[in-house]
């Protein structure tokens, strides 16, 4: 599908955040994915921001609070709001901010238990939480709070 009309390329942006909150940065690549020029990718992004139909504070913040009630530590999280294209700024307001009301440990203890993983295998609860991009720190301390 090659979107070249103005009002095709818009109605795929709206669709696209219709599904879900999403970074300028993931519209504008799946945009460019369906075949939409430069001149009028910006043009609709523009008018979607000013619109504040996207909006990658917003967008950062419900991706931050999805992730954190999935099971995901901070260290995970701020790669994959980068990855997305939110800007470093608005990563760091919305981590200490969203962090403020957060205890990572907690979330690691009940990442753990939803795993069903035994604390006895060391090993493997700590590639888990490694994985899920809990700090070092974090992980050490629900070893030694055990």
């Amino acid at each position: 599908m090659n979107l070249k009309n103005r009002e095709q390329a818009r109605n795929y942006a709206l669709k696209l955040i219709g599904y879900r909150e999403r970074s300028m940065r993931e519209v504008e690549i799946r945009m460019r994915r369906k075949g939409c020029n430069e001149k009028l990718i910006k043009e609709i992004l523009e008018n979607l921001k000013f619109c504040d139909l996207i909006n990658d504070k917003r967008f950062a913040r419900e991706w931050t609070q999805s992730r954190i009630k999935r099971g995901y530590g901070k260290r995970k999280i701020v790669f994959e709001l980068r990855e997305k294209g939110v800007e470093e700024e608005i990563i760091k307001k919305i981590m200490k901010e969203v962090y403020a009301k957060v205890d990572e440990k907690q979330i690691a203890i009940e990442a753990i238990k939803r795993k069903k993983i035994s604390l006895e295998e060391k090993t493997k609860v700590y590639r888990f939480l490694v994985g899920r991009g809990f700090a070092f720190e974090i992980i050490n301390e629900i070893f030694l709070s055990r």
